[in-house]
Parts: structure tokens; sequence; C-alpha cells
């Protein structure tokens, strides 16, 4: 039964409300509430969602210098790639601990890593080649120091966003079965990483965290034909319909290369493609105009006003 149905039920049953736009949405308001209220009394067993994802291994390669004038930039100082797949974003929103010279540890959150040569940075920096750049979100203390310790650790996953709970966490299900013993409240869990947080071995507890988004962007995107591309697959022809587009902002994805998209005929991307799901998201903008599109016909560009982020997020 959907929603129209549903409507003409309620409408039979009660007499209730005039067929119109206003009276629909008075009774879609109606129904939505009776769902929600359905749904909390449901019991969790019914209504459980298993949520599949990979964990992510720390990174503590050689060490890291900050940059002679810019406070949001390390430099990884290292002759082999220590970060790959940089273009599927997948160190973004992850966490970075560095100690400074006095063995105080300072944590950020990573906002982009880029490979550079060294022309991206002063000669005084004592760099040469390529290099991985790590950035921040916020300065370092000063702009002088060099081969720092670092690590880059992932404290928290992202879920979707309609869950409700978390019911249990199961480490590699299908080989090893590990169940997380303790579920808490993320007061208690912060609680518990004061003076371990470092710690290694099998995780003990875990916690619901807090909800995480991205501000929305209000401005509403242009959209026009783009004959250098193809809109759709090549298995189908004729006008595929008349739509408006939204866009999100996103930082980061998870799971890059595990969870990739697939195309109406159900083929798979290709590896350099497979963007996982957003660490952290954005709600949606506003609509664009309608435009038509046809199978196999022009692609659409979507195009949104510039953020006014820095750089490092320009990708994201």
């Amino acid at each position: 039964m959907n929603l129209e149905e549903l409507r003409e039920a309620l409408r039979y049953r009660t007499g209730y409300g005039a067929r119109d736009t206003v009276d629909d949405a008075r009774l879609n308001a109606y129904l939505n509430q009776a769902v929600r209220k359905v749904a909390g009394e449901v019991p969790s067993g019914v209504v459980a969602q298993e949520f599949r994802f990979m964990l992510e291994q720390d990174i503590a390669t050689s060490t890291i210098s900050c940059h002679s004038s810019d406070g949001v930039a390390f430099a990884l100082v290292t002759t082999t790639a220590t970060f790959t797949n940089l273009s599927d974003r997948r160190y973004n929103g992850r966490w970075i601990h560095i100690t400074d010279t006095d063995g105080v540890v300072h944590t950020r959150r990573v906002m982009s890593v880029q490979r550079e040569s060294v022309s991206t940075w002063s000669t005084s920096d004592g760099l040469s080649g390529v290099h991985d750049t790590i950035y921040v979100d916020r300065p370092w203390i000063n702009n002088t120091d060099a081969a720092l310790s670092y690590r880059v650790t992932t404290k928290d996953y992202s879920i979707p966003g309609h869950f409700q709970d978390v019911l249990s966490v199961v480490i590699d299900p299908e080989d090893g079965y590990f169940e997380i013993p303790h579920n808490v409240t993320p007061q208690e869990l912060e609680r518990m990483r004061l003076g371990q947080w470092e710690a290694s071995g099998a995780p003990q507890a875990f916690a619901l965290g807090d909800f995480q988004q991205l501000r929305t962007p209000h401005d509403t995107p242009t959209v026009a034909a783009h004959a250098s591309e193809t809109w759709g697959d090549s298995n189908v022809d004729g006008p595929a319909g008349t739509f408006s587009y939204r866009y999100c902002l996103v930082r980061g994805a998870m799971n890059a290369q595990s969870s990739p998209l697939s195309d109406r005929t159900g083929a798979q991307p290709s590896p350099s493609s497979k963007m996982g799901i957003p660490r952290i998201i954005s709600a949606p903008s506003k609509p664009s105009a309608q435009l038509a599109a046809t199978w196999t016909g022009a692609a659409i560009s979507v195009v949104s006003i510039d953020q006014g982020y820095p750089e490092i997020l320009q990708n994201d």
C-alpha cells in the first residue's frame, strides 16, 4: 500500500478532509507521526539492520615537519609513498596525533593529504623531491618544528544517518568473530580513553557518537547539457525524464575500495573511481531548475558557487 492509498483508507474510515494539496499534506503529517510512534514501540530485533565497514589502520611512518609559512601544513619526510590512492580522499576527516619536542601530544583533524613537489615549500624547509603534505584543521604551535613523531588514526566511524542506535559491534564476523563486550554512553567511553587512548589490543567498549553534519549549502545549483559526456548507459534509448538536481558537501570517504556503486547494467566502476561513503556529509542544497535528459544523450552538468573553502577542501 502506497502513501496515496493510505490517505484514501484514512478518508474512507474517518470522512476527514477534502482531496486537495492542503489536506493531503495534513494527512501525510499524521501518517508520518503514526509511523514514527509505531517504530519506537517495535522490538529492536524486528527493525535491526546490519552495516559493515572496514577498520582503518594507523599510519606512523617516518616523521613530519611543519611548513615555514603555512601553519596547517605538514610535510611527511620520507623517500617512499606512505599515503596511497589520494584521489579517493580516504584520509580526509581522520585524526592525527603529533608529538612536539617536549613530548606533548597534540590532536588535529586531517583535512586533506596532497602529493606535492618541493617547489610548493620554501627551500629553507629542507625538503627535496616529491613528498606527501598533510593539511590539518588548526595551525601548529610554531613554524619551525621538524622531525616530529605522528600517528594518523580513526577514533570514530560514520554510520548511516537513519540509524537510531548501535546494538552490537562485531569485528571480523566471518573468520575471527570478536564481539566488543560493553555498550556504554559516549561520556563513559571518553572517560575510559583517559590515560590509555594509545593502548593497543582488542577494544572492550563502544558507544553511539555525536551526530555530525557539514553546513548546508544555501545556493541553487545551475544545470546545463554537457555534450562531451553521455547520460546513462548505452543499453537504453529514448527519454529518461525531466529532473532537478541537488548536491551535498562531503568530507572524506570510508571504505573507498570496498563500497563501489554500479550502473544500471550492474557493471562495477574501475577501482580508482570507488569513492565509498562520505565520512561527513551536509544536508542537500536547494533543487536546481528542471532539465530533460535522454538516454545516451548529453550528460547534465551541475554547477554550484564557490563555497569559500580553502584550497584543501575544494575537491571535497
